[in-house]
């Protein structure tokens, strides 16, 4: 009996092992289908994905449907133009008749294009509507400016009300490219009634108000093409009245700039949009440059005005390169630029008769930039150091050695300190690459040398018995010595490579030239110096084997 209960309890605990292997392989099978299933699924969903996002490319047909109503709707507002000009010159209609008759073109277009809408929302019926616009400011400027039928404050209400049209019909059409005809259309369009007729109060407040309005409406609808549009645009349109215009530049003109700078800088800074640093900086530097030439031309003629727009504008760049704003790093390392850009207009202006102070301030500067730009990570600012060394290199090689003076010495000697700094320091390059300062700097310095020690030679031989070809050569050896010297120091292969290549290059000069015009004298000297040099050097190479083996 107790055999019996022991052998089913045995059996129980069998079927109750066996039953946990079941519920286990029960387990992993689901697991398995259901990771089989989202295996399954995946490839499904990326199969249908780019269906959904993928564009079928357009027909010929379809792109000259799309092109060709844009372009001769700007070819047809120009005959309107041109139409009231003739009007004009040959005394066709009266004025008021000629104004009227672009404000009854404006409406007829604006009809059609609305028409043309309901029916089939295309690229025509988008320009008809643009082109209403289009005409309707430029009859506007034809009644101020041409005639003088509108007067100047009813003229800017006019003006105002048909941006604010224009910016209506494109949220209620729902186009950019809307916005951007007229946008283009109301910047251009005025030059045809500008010139010597135009009033350029008038004009200028124009442009900024059409400058301010696409600007402000392209960031509230993320349209890029209209915000390069309002931009660059408005560049042209104020430089080319200007100076084909009105024939010359004035504060109104620099105001207009001015306040350009000024709201894309803010917007730029305080409102997130979708323009990037490849499309705001462009358009910031531009303005800028076009600032600087429209300030110069205006304030050049007065020293004091000259020296207050470069001092303001240099402290006004250079408040905006300290903002604290982590997202716009490039932009703050740009106005850091431009404000170096003034201070070094500031210091050539204020020490223009003493030049070679003039050149170690610039010196300098050049140092104070580069450190400055590793300090911000600034690849434009580092460049921006280098280039201004190129004044100073172009002024200190005008003149011959034998005009060396201890100031000019000493910018010399700053010089070719200053690339000696950046090659010691080169670990601590952040712009550059270690590596590539490795290579570069050596040889820079060792042109430089050479140059300023044909200099030295020349003005130790200028009008003295010393020859100057034994000068050079003697220069050439120390050159030479202070290369390998170098090469010891910082144990690089191109401080060898240079020593080794003059060494060679002053034992063929001494021998091919120096042997038929020196006296037998500086032989001597030349070839025990050159000898002595080419031992040491000898003696390098083979202590350097010897630490291989």
């Amino acid at each position: 009996m107790n055999d019996r209960a022991y052998q089913l309890e045995e059996k129980v605990r069998r079927i109750e092992a066996e039953l946990v292997e079941v519920k286990k392989e029960l387990r992993s099978l689901k697991q398995g289908e259901v990771d089989t299933g989202l295996i399954e699924k995946q490839p499904a969903m990326a199969e249908k994905h780019p269906s959904v996002t993928e564009k079928e490319p357009k027909t010929l047909e379809q792109i000259i449907s799309d092109w060709l109503p844009r372009v001769f709707i700007l070819v047809f507002v120009l005959g309107i133009i041109w139409a009231f000009i003739a009007a004009m010159d040959r005394g066709i209609l009266s004025p008021p008749i000629r104004v009227l008759a672009g404000f009854v073109v404006s409406g007829l277009l604006y009809g059609s294009g609305h028409m043309q809408f309901r029916k089939n929302p295309s690229a025509l019926s988008i320009v008809l509507l643009g082109g209403s616009i289009v005409v309707y400011i430029a009859s506007v400027f034809a009644g101020n400016v041409l005639y003088q039928l509108i007067p100047y404050a009813i003229t800017l209400i006019l003006l105002t009300a048909g941006m604010m049209a224009g910016v209506w019909m494109s949220r209620k059409f729902a186009s950019q490219s809307l916005l951007a005809i007229i946008g283009l259309g109301a910047y251009l369009y005025p030059f045809l009634f500008a010139g010597d007729r135009g009033t350029e109060t008038v004009f200028y407040l124009y442009e900024t108000v059409i400058f301010a309005g696409l600007v402000l409406e392209s960031i509230y609808k993320q349209y890029k093409v209209t915000w390069n549009i309002a931009n660059y645009a408005f560049l042209f349109a104020v430089v080319f009245f200007a100076f084909a215009g009105m024939g010359t530049t004035t504060i109104v003109t620099f105001s207009a700039l001015v306040v350009q700078q000024l709201l894309i800088i803010y917007l730029t800074f305080r409102i997130h949009h979708t323009a990037s640093k490849e499309m705001y900086i462009p358009a910031i530097s531009a303005g800028a440059l076009i600032l600087y030439l429209i300030g110069w031309d205006v304030f050049g003629q007065h020293d004091y005005q000259l020296y207050s727009f470069y001092i303001v504008t240099a402290v006004l760049y250079g408040g905006l390169s300290v903002m604290k704003s982590e997202s716009h790093a490039v932009l703050k390392n740009t106005f850091f630029v431009f404000s170096m850009f003034y201070l070094f207009l500031i210091i050539d202006k204020a020490l223009g008769e003493t030049v070679y102070v003039q050149i170690l301030v610039y010196i300098i500067q050049a140092a104070i930039v580069y450190y400055l730009s590793q300090k911000r990570d600034s690849l434009l600012g580092t460049l921006a150091s280098l280039f201004l060394l190129f004044p100073v290199l172009s002024q200190l090689t005008f003149y011959p050695g034998r005009d060396l003076s201890t100031t000019e010495v000493l910018c010399w000697l700053l010089l070719i300190g200053f690339f000696l700094v950046i090659y010691c320091f080169k670990e601590k390059a952040v712009v550059l690459k270690p590596s590539l300062v490795g290579i570069a700097a050596p040889y820079v310095i060792a042109g430089l040398l050479l140059y300023f020690f044909g200099e030295i030679a020349d003005l130790l031989t200028f009008r003295k018995a010393l020859d100057f070809d034994i000068a050079l050569s003697i220069s050439w050896m120390i050159f030479v010595a202070l290369m390998y010297g170098a090469y010891s120091f910082f144990k690089e292969k191109h401080w060898q490579y240079l020593g080794l290549t003059f060494l060679l290059v002053t034992l063929a000069k001494i021998i091919l030239y120096d042997l038929t015009t020196i006296d037998i004298v500086w032989r001597a000297v030349l070839f025990i110096t050159l000898g002595v040099i080419g031992l040491f050097i000898s003696k390098i190479f083979y202590n350097n084997q010897e630490k291989r083996k």
